[in-house]
């Protein structure tokens, strides 16, 4: 009877699914978190819209559309590993790549900002462009992405584009990206 008994205790811990602990974050007053992948957080002020991530693909935009987020990710359970661009070191002074919806032209990502944590902790680098100004408006559209540092690689994580004047904005949202 004790084997028996020892047997049933000893099948039951390893027969037992280990979960995931539950990451307490607390959002930006204002802000909520949502997922960015399946393996980061990331937070945004309450009023932008959009899927957030669904099928694989982020999007978010701001009320007034001068802030646009997205990225779409090739795998379901390791958006890291199939995101595929990581950049070499030392960085390389300019990107090129297709903006949002445009398959005729590319952008040069000529500037390049470290984006950097209030512990004075390098967390990305954002590559951008110099901007254009859209037809009957008053908006300058920067094109960007943005590197985040993984262990000891820098992974394409995030593709936007934003007024010139929101980088405040932009940083404060690259900031707050954080592994599950």
């Amino acid at each position: 009877m004790r084997k028996l008994i020892t047997l049933i205790i000893v099948i039951s811990i390893f027969s037992c699914k280990k979960e995931k602990p539950e990451v307490m974050l607390t959002p930006m007053p204002g802000w909520s978190i949502e997922n960015l992948n399946e393996n980061y957080y990331i937070q945004f002020p309450k009023n932008y819209s959009g899927i957030g991530f669904k099928n694989n693909c982020f999007f978010k935009v701001n009320p007034s559309n001068d802030i646009i987020i997205n990225q779409c990710y090739c795998c379901v359970y390791d958006a890291l590993e199939c995101i595929g661009d990581t950049l070499t070191f030392p960085f390389p002074n300019e990107i090129t790549r297709l903006p949002f919806g445009a398959a005729s032209y590319f952008v040069s990502l000529v500037n390049k900002e470290q984006i950097i944590d209030s512990d004075s902790i390098i967390n990305g680098i954002l590559y951008y462009s110099d901007g254009f100004k859209l037809d009957n408006e008053d908006k300058y559209i920067i094109d960007a992405l943005y590197y985040k540092k993984v262990a000891d690689k820098y992974i394409s994580m995030l593709r936007l584009q934003y007024n010139k004047e929101k980088i405040d904005t932009i940083q404060l949202i690259l900031n707050t990206i954080e592994k599950k």
